[in-house]
């Protein structure tokens, strides 16, 4: 299975965390292009990490961090790919039983607070409830509550680097630009938190 291949156009992003197969403590190197290399230690001469997990695809990468990148390269995820990312051999219980389920953490806004990060765009939605409500208060309801002039959508953004995964539903000005094809993808994203009423 290829991985996309490095270009200047790509961003990357290094971070700690633990190894998905054998729970050793390790350095991902991980590019917006979807490749990502795993270190041992994050400094000369960049020892690679050798899992006998079997990495998926020559990422370096397994369990639900592999799933997570061939999603954001198109790949659909069928029953085929979860054996391959979940061998029954690292699967509880008996062989043939189903992988770990994702586990989410929905994070609540604290009002005021500002936060970076590299998440994984999950939804983009162009046109929901919330969104409908927001674009029909009009210049001066969203004035009121500090929103962005314009058109908004609503974005779904997944920090896949913590366990359980941390997920952010954001507001944000269609201007922006994001493109509508954004889910799945990589992102930086600056957010942050507007509370108002309930």
């Amino acid at each position: 299975m290829p991985i996309p291949t490095h270009g200047p156009s790509c961003q990357t992003v290094i971070y700690p965390t633990d190894c998905w197969g054998c729970g050793r403590p390790i350095h991902v190197l991980q590019c917006t292009c979807g490749s990502a290399v795993l270190f041992d230690k994050p400094k000369p001469p960049w020892p690679e990490h050798d899992c006998s997990s079997g990495p998926i695809g020559g990422s370096g990468l397994s369990g639900w961090a592999a799933v997570d990148v061939l999603r954001a390269n198109g790949i659909p995820i069928d029953a085929n790919i979860m054996a391959k990312v979940f061998p029954a051999k690292l699967r509880s219980g008996k062989a043939g039983a189903s992988p770990p389920t994702e586990s989410m953490a929905a994070m609540q806004p604290e009002a005021g607070k500002k936060i970076d990060l590299v998440a994984i765009a999950r939804e983009l939605l162009t046109d929901t409830k919330k969104t409908d409500r927001l674009n029909a208060l009009g210049d001066i309801g969203a004035k009121l509550l500090k929103l962005p002039k314009g058109v908004l959508w609503q974005l779904t953004l997944v920090v896949n680097s913590e366990r359980p995964n941390l997920t952010y539903t954001c507001i944000l000005p269609a201007r922006l630009g994001l493109p509508k094809d954004a889910k799945n993808k990589m992102v930086f994203a600056h957010i942050e938190a507007k509370v108002a009423g309930g």
